[in-house]
């Protein structure tokens, strides 16, 4: 771990982006050193940000949590995926009638920024939004196919098919109800959250640093690494004792068994430099 930790110019990093659940915490848990981390990259003068595939809360709630936690993120940025979906319709397509299967605080977001909801089988939505959806029924997926039929656009909010339970059991995601929905109508989602490039592009236009000079960290090889590649930045991979399937064609630029060991790191070479 260290030989590889080491070949990395951590000089050029300006930029540490975190995943949350899975990275910097477990539920309402926060990982061993991942508070002292945080407070440690601000003082250096890094920039911090996070980004996740949430997609049923807002960011406020998301921080006042993170507070309580111990964490300092009064004026950091925290990028949930379901608060992209508004800006990246406005983006591609304007502004849209938008037929939603989600969270409350997902409509509330593509309401914000400026779209329609059709929630009526009597109206055509332009496109047809994914995001978790715990009320999410044959009926809804019926619903979903029967928009889509009219040649609206599939949007995901995310690719997770599931995330783990404190408990260890897995909960269905969006990847799940996505994977549904394209079996049914042959429409391809387009995937709004990690592991598209349009997520790490906000993020560097949030924090104004180019690709190169940002760390990606995260848990999930298939979001938080596989977009960081995509996107040109650094990646690093906390494995929480998994082996890389022989299979899967992403490179973290590292890889670590748990944030402490980033933490370590960085305050090992900080006392290098300074002797």
């Amino acid at each position: 771990m260290h030989e590889t930790l080491q070949r990395v110019e951590w000089e050029k990093i300006k930029g540490f982006f975190f995943d949350l659940d899975g990275c910097m915490y477990a539920g309402d848990k926060p990982y061993p050193r991942s508070q002292e981390l945080i407070l440690y990259l601000l003082q250096q003068g890094k920039k911090v940000a996070f980004l996740s595939n949430n997609s049923t809360d807002r960011t406020e709630t998301v921080r006042k949590r993170m507070r309580r936690m111990g964490f300092l993120v009064e004026k950091t940025p925290i990028v949930l995926a379901s608060e992209l979906v508004g800006d990246y319709l406005n983006k591609k397509v304007g502004n849209v009638a938008a037929a939603i299967f989600g969270s409350d605080e997902l409509k509330e977001s593509v309401q914000k920024a400026g779209h329609t909801l059709v929630d009526s089988p009597i109206d055509v939505s332009e496109v047809v939004i994914v995001g978790r959806d715990e009320t999410f029924s044959y009926q809804k997926l019926q619903f979903a196919c029967d928009q889509l039929s009219h040649h609206s656009r599939l949007i995901a909010v995310n690719a997770d098919v599931s995330h783990p339970r404190t408990n260890g059991k897995m909960v269905p995601d969006t990847g799940s109800l996505i994977a549904a929905i394209e079996a049914v109508t042959g429409v391809e989602a387009e995937i709004v959250g990690k592991p598209s490039t349009h997520a790490f592009e906000h993020l560097c236009q949030v924090t104004g640093l180019s690709t190169d000079e940002c760390l990606m960290v995260g848990d999930n090889l298939y979001t938080d690494v596989e977009g960081g590649e995509r996107s040109g930045m650094h990646t690093c991979w906390i494995t929480h004792g998994k082996t890389k399937p022989d299979f899967v064609s992403v490179q973290p630029t590292i890889e670590i068994p748990a944030i402490a060991n980033l933490y370590d790191l960085l305050i090992q070479k900080r006392k290098h430099i300074l002797h």
